[in-house]
């Protein structure tokens, strides 16, 4: 009897043993758990920041490809060569002079455009020189060179004419144009003398 008793005492703390190893097991794989979910909410907030990172690289690089986009468009703009020197002039009922005869042009996708209406449209922007030259036989003759709708130079044949023989009105200007402006002649009062004396050139310097 004595000796059950002492083999269910012996068993007991064999099974407390266990109980007390397994309960240190399980709070030591318990500890082990909580640093890896310790480790990775820290890898997580590691990645979201990375993440966070690269997006606003990313949003650098962009920006800074668009600029760079721009910096050389301007400065194709800047160094693209435009000119149009045109002869042979007609009037029509407003007093719009139109030239109709390029005799050289660069730098204009639609020159026909210009021919057509008589308005010079500005496709670089920059700065540009305007030259003028307008035979007539009408005394007190005016020219008006506008750009868009608004008149900026006014030129006048000073020297009285006999109606006999055409004089000429030059002229000549700088202009800052932004693309889309233009720029075009007219007179109210103007006989225009048709032929290679009566001009239009304008060309970008800058």
């Amino acid at each position: 009897m004595k000796r059950d008793i002492h083999s269910l005492k012996a068993t007991n703390q064999a099974r407390t043993q266990d109980v007390i190893a397994l309960n240190t097991m399980a709070t030591s794989t318990s500890k082990k758990l909580d640093n890896v979910s310790k480790l990775l909410t820290s890898n997580v907030q590691i990645v979201t920041t990375l993440d966070s990172r690269m997006t606003r690289i990313e949003s650098r690089q962009s920006q800074t490809s668009i600029q760079l986009q721009q910096t050389q468009q301007t400065v194709s703009n800047n160094s693209r060569k435009v000119m149009i020197r045109t002869c042979h002039a007609t009037k029509d009922s407003s007093g719009l002079i139109r030239f109709t005869t390029i005799k050289e042009s660069k730098g204009i996708s639609n020159t026909a455009n210009f021919i057509s209406s008589g308005k010079f449209t500005c496709e670089s922007a920059g700065l540009y020189i305007l030259m003028v030259i307008i035979f007539s036989s009408y005394e007190g003759a005016d020219v008006y060179i506008y750009k868009n709708s608004h008149m900026i130079q006014n030129l006048e044949l000073h020297t009285p004419s006999n109606h006999l023989t055409f004089e000429s009105i030059p002229g000549s200007l700088a202009l800052l144009l932004n693309v889309g402006d233009t720029i075009y002649v007219k007179s109210p009062n103007t006989i225009i003398g048709v032929g290679t004396y009566t001009c239009l050139s304008i060309m970008k310097i800058s």
